[in-house]
């Protein structure tokens, strides 16, 4: 497996034939910025070489869809429980989150920071709750681009921002 993170198109072009050669079956390559990538190419090289690939945009949309047939990618993901947010929530009598687990992780850790955040918040007051996703995510180094992204009409800040949220309120329906 290689994790490969903002190089240039030149050298991402290349890579999949040299780590074939290195034994490496499967590549992932997070899109933290809005920099246009050769990813038509590479997905083309990487089928012509067998090696899964995947970009996540951000790096924790890290995720498979069931028909997707990459297992080394999916192992990875498993072993080491990374990639999109995936939490538990407690509630006490209060309809207060008494404890956030982190079931799975953004790759930065950021999951763990928000979810440390959001204990004591009303579960009910959706206001307060996205505030302190927002303002957590914001307060932690995420390593998204702030620039607007062409293809997602946003920055790819906020897309990590609307996961983290999106996998809170998943457990809280």
């Amino acid at each position: 497996m290689a994790i490969v993170s903002e190089i240039h198109n030149d050298l991402l072009l290349e890579l999949p034939t040299i780590l074939k050669d290195s034994g490496i079956k499967a590549m992932i390559v997070p899109q933290e910025s809005a920099a246009m990538i050769a990813r038509p190419q590479v997905e083309e090289i990487c089928d012509r070489e067998r090696i899964e690939v995947v970009f996540p945009k951000p790096f924790c949309d890290l995720h498979l869809e069931p028909q997707d047939d990459k297992p080394l990618v999916q192992r990875f993901i498993a072993e080491f429980g990374i990639g999109r947010p995936e939490e538990r929530v407690e509630v006490d009598r209060r309809g207060r989150m008494a404890h956030v687990a982190v079931l799975r992780s953004a790759p930065c850790g950021s999951t763990w920071f928000v979810a440390k955040q959001l204990e004591g918040i009303e579960v009910e007051d959706k206001r307060e709750l996205h505030d302190r996703i927002s303002e957590s995510h914001h307060s932690y180094p995420c390593t998204a681009s702030r620039e607007k992204d062409r293809e997602l009409g946003d920055t790819i800040l906020h897309r990590a921002g609307y996961i983290i949220r999106a996998a809170v309120e998943a457990v809280l329906l």
